[in-house]
């Protein structure tokens, strides 16, 4: 087993992976401390009431949406979840996302969420703008698996 010494500096996110000139072998990225933060979310969300539920059960805590599946299989979490965020004013999205007039914030399970206990948990951080609604779920090869749409209560 290999093994690499870090820097000294704080760690926003590590990308490992094998390529080669025929492309990626295969690739992972997390972010360091992502599992106990995520777990935390997960205890908070426990006594709380779910914003939206659908395969995955949707609640706001400390500014983050968390996804939460109590049975959870590895297959629940390989295809891409997709989170989109239509603001009270389009001109508080980024300046590349105010023309389409939502913010796109699409995200791997396995950058963002953890499995324990077999139930599967992820945290996303929103952005601090006011947030009109929201449209979530995940994208399989087949298009759509599963999709929500509420008003968030911040």
């Amino acid at each position: 087993m290999a093994s690499v010494s870090l820097p000294d500096y704080a760690i926003a996110s590590i990308e490992a992976g094998q390529y080669t000139e025929e492309g990626t072998v295969w690739s992972v990225e997390f972010i360091p401390g992502l599992v106990d933060s995520v777990r935390e979310a997960w205890m908070l969300s426990a006594s709380e009431t779910p914003l939206a539920q659908s395969t995955f059960d949707l609640y706001l805590v400390n500014g983050s949406l968390i996804y939460v599946r109590e049975q959870c299989a590895p297959t629940d979490t390989q295809a891409l979840f997709f989170l989109h965020l239509t603001p009270v004013d389009a001109e508080e999205l980024p300046e590349g996302r105010q023309p389409y007039g939502f913010d796109n914030l699409d995200f791997r399970f396995t950058v963002r969420g953890t499995s324990f206990d077999g139930r599967c948990v992820a945290a996303m951080p929103l952005p601090d703008y006011p947030i009109a609604g929201i449209r979530t779920g995940q994208y399989g090869d087949a298009g759509e698996l599963w999709s929500v749409e509420f008003a968030p209560q911040r």
